[in-house]
This record gives structure tokens, sequence and C-alpha cells, in this order.
């Protein structure tokens, strides 16, 4: 279900980020055309996180193996991505994108407040975020294997 109400989020993104890191885009295509499980997940990205309304201290994720997409959505205000390591703080609405090497670059999401009320499909305001990445070691296994090897295989 989920795969496929997000199919078309999950397209221009691979997009944006084909566009932005085009040499990292086929290597993610090739991995995940290999360990895809879910025929309707089109995305280059192997995992994904939910971000529920949480607060974000600085942190690196380690096991990235390449650039890390991030769409944020809900209704809130403040929420403003910090790169330390950079010395930045982004803007970041929701329907924004951010597409950088969270394995990489220490990141965090400063406080944000909810603003307006419930939504007409009974969601509460906040900041949510839908993180897609993949694992260095899922990157590095499957990078140079067959189409639809992982089902194949039972993963190895």
């Amino acid at each position: 279900w989920y795969m496929r109400c997000t199919c078309k989020l999950a397209m221009a993104l691979s997009a944006m980020y084909q566009a932005a890191f085009q040499d990292n885009h086929e290597t993610y295509c090739r991995a995940f055309e290999a360990g895809v499980w879910l025929e309707a997940d089109p995305s280059p990205w192997l995992g994904r996180a939910i971000v529920w309304k949480l607060n974000i201290l600085p942190h690196r994720d380690g096991q990235d193996g390449g650039p890390t997409t991030i769409f944020c959505m809900g209704n809130y205000t403040g929420g403003e991505p910090y790169l330390p390591d950079l010395k930045i703080k982004l803007w970041y609405h929701p329907g924004e994108v951010l597409i950088f090497c969270a394995g990489d670059l220490y990141h965090a999401i400063g406080d944000w407040e909810e603003e307006g009320g419930m939504t007409d499909c009974s969601i509460t305001p906040g900041c949510i975020s839908d993180v897609f990445f993949t694992p260095v070691h899922a990157l590095q296994a499957l990078k140079d294997k067959e189409r639809l090897w992982m089902q194949k295989h039972a993963g190895g």
C-alpha cells in the first residue's frame, strides 16, 4: 500500500536525485533493480524511513551508501535543517526536498512547532519527513547483480 501510494513521489524524487548525482543514481538503480522486493516501488532506494514528528539531534547516517533524499510534509513552523560541518541552516518547508550525503555530513532538524489544526484525514499537525536511502552494504553487494537477484535467490 505505502509503495503504491508514494509511487509518484518516488519517481519525482528520483528525477531530482538523478539531476544532482547522476553517477550515484546509476549505481543506486543497478543495486535497486537487483534488490527490490516490491514491484510497485519505482525508486532507486532500498531503504525508506518515516520520521514522524521527531526532533532530530545532530548525527551522521554512517551506514548510508551515498546521497540520501528527504521530503518533508506536515503543518509546522520552524524545523530548519542544520548542516554543522558546512556551518549552514537551510529553509525546509512542507513539500521541499533535501538531497545530500547524510553518511558524510552531520545534520539535524531544528525545533518546530505545530501549526493549524487536524487535517481532513484526521492527521494532527507536525513535521514529518520521508527519508529515502540505500545502506552501503546492500549497495556494494547488489550493484553488479542481475535484475531481481534478491527475489530469485532469497537474499543470497
